[in-house]
């Protein structure tokens, strides 16, 4: 079974954000990392930050030689939030905020107002498909991200067509080529530039194939060579490449969904995320 690890917020990927907005004249209230801010210290024009989505230790170890570039290039090994899932992690990088702060804990949300759950990104209700109010849960829950007050660099996101952001020069991606692509273009672009950039493999493949599968190796390696290269491309630039959260292959699982004694307990359906799910227990009548 694999090992329990309880998020560390003196160690944490909020760190991550934390060290980048004081670098960037924004504000913040969390703990820092040392090593980052030695780093950015140094005054670099480009500053490029990295998600690769699910690009976690035991991934980038099971498939890479210890000879390769993202493993001979890591700093420091840092733990996720909870739950460590894509929609909990990727907000707590954009906002440099906590879970318990943002509110965006997981895939699919109970809103008391509404009575139902919503998946929240496409905003939809969770069980029916039904579509929601549209910019809803951006209302509910406001998501801004700290590097839009930056004065010191100009700012970029290199991002999938999904991904909204209103603040700052915005390149979309169709394919992980076209990242490449865009990150040289902006380097080149006059004055210090900041780049959010988030990837969504190799975590859809994992999650298709598994962790240690042949097409999860062949995209992680392709990761790897392609920063590689692209770090050498791009002259006097950081480049911080991280990931949200990592992955395990699991042996099994427990089916809440078709426990049908536990579901006529409950107000609504499990829901949250299907590795960290939440229930609301029915109110007791007398």
């Amino acid at each position: 079974m694999a090992r329990f690890i309880k998020p560390d917020f003196n160690n944490n990927i909020i760190n991550i954000s934390a060290t980048i907005a004081e670098f960037l004249g924004c504000p913040n209230d969390k703990p820092t990392l040392p090593a980052l801010s030695r780093e950015l210290a140094k005054g670099y024009k480009n500053v490029v930050f990295v998600i690769l989505d699910g690009m976690g230790v035991y991934p980038v170890e099971k498939n890479l030689a210890e000879g390769a570039f993202f493993r001979k290039n890591t700093i420091q090994v840092l733990t996720s939030v909870f739950p460590s899932t894509t929609t909990n992690a990727t907000t707590t990088y954009l906002t440099d905020k906590y879970p318990m702060e943002h509110g965006w804990f997981g895939w699919s949300l109970y809103l008391e107002e509404l009575g139902r759950a919503v998946d929240i990104y496409p905003e939809v209700d969770s069980e029916t498909g039904e579509p929601i109010e549209q910019g809803y849960m951006k209302k509910r829950l406001p998501v801004e991200p700290y590097y839009k007050n930056s004065k010191l660099y100009a700012t970029n996101v290199v991002v999938p067509d999904f991904f909204d952001d209103d603040y700052h020069n915005r390149y979309v991606w169709e394919s992980v080529e076209e990242i490449y692509g865009h990150i040289a273009q902006i380097c080149k672009k006059e004055g210090r530039q900041f780049i959010y950039t988030y990837c969504t493999e190799p975590d859809s493949t994992m999650h298709r194939y598994g962790v240690t599968s042949p097409e999860a190796r062949r995209v992680i390696n392709a990761l790897n060579d392609g920063f590689e290269e692209l770090c050498a491309e791009c002259a006097d630039t950081l480049f911080i490449i991280s990931a949200d959260h990592g992955q395990i292959n699991i042996d099994g699982c427990i089916e809440l969904y078709k426990d049908g004694e536990l579901l006529s307990m409950l107000e609504w359906q499990p829901f949250l995320e299907a590795r960290a799910t939440a229930i609301l227990r029915r109110s007791a009548t007398l």
